[in-house]
């Protein structure tokens, strides 16, 4: 490829980075994975420039690409548990305590027996998912506060959560309750 085509590509990207992220951002709605998948659009860019005939044609080619890219990540995250999932599983107490209002020892004893499950099935995940999970459903921390206080990367913190949450759906003390067998 020559220079000159690669400083025109460089110039046009930097042109229209602002239009670029506004649209993989208002496809994934998440700051942080907008800005990662805006500089993949870069290098993708840079790798097919190649495929661009026509330079005046650059942005509705380039936003293509990011938008591509945004949505190809959003089905590689199909299968993830997501933050609606954990919630419902933990207001499971809530929901059998409303339901159950007519027999206080019953609804205590379920009480006890729904809150043990949801703990135990956390417990029973690796450390570095479980205190994850504890702190943003249990304590309400953001991303940011959980990075803050584990020291850990952003990035790091919402891939364990990720991971977290899909083996606390696969987790067998939830099943059991879940499915009828724990109750």
């Amino acid at each position: 490829m020559d220079k000159k085509r690669e400083f025109k590509y460089i110039v046009n990207f930097q042109k229209h980075y602002r239009n670029i992220y506004k649209t993989v951002l208002y496809i994934l709605k998440d700051e942080n994975t907008a800005y990662d998948i805006a500089q993949e659009t870069f290098i993708k860019g840079y790798k097919y420039l190649h495929t661009l005939s026509d330079m005046n044609k650059f942005k509705p080619w380039i936003l293509k690409v990011a938008t591509n890219l945004a949505y190809d990540y959003l089905k590689s995250r199909k299968e993830v548990f997501t933050v609606e999932d954990m919630d419902k599983l933990i207001a499971i107490e809530e929901e059998v305590r409303k339901k159950m209002k007519q027999n206080d020892v019953e609804t205590s004893y379920i009480n006890k027996e729904v809150t043990k499950a949801v703990r135990e099935a956390i417990k029973s995940l690796d450390k570095k998912y479980s205190l994850i999970l504890v702190y943003r459903f249990y304590c309400d921390m953001t991303y940011e506060e959980i990075a803050k206080k584990l020291k850990l990367n952003i990035n790091t913190v919402k891939t364990r959560l990720r991971r977290g949450k899909k083996k606390l759906k696969q987790s067998k003390q939830l099943r059991k309750y879940i499915e009828g067998e724990g109750s």
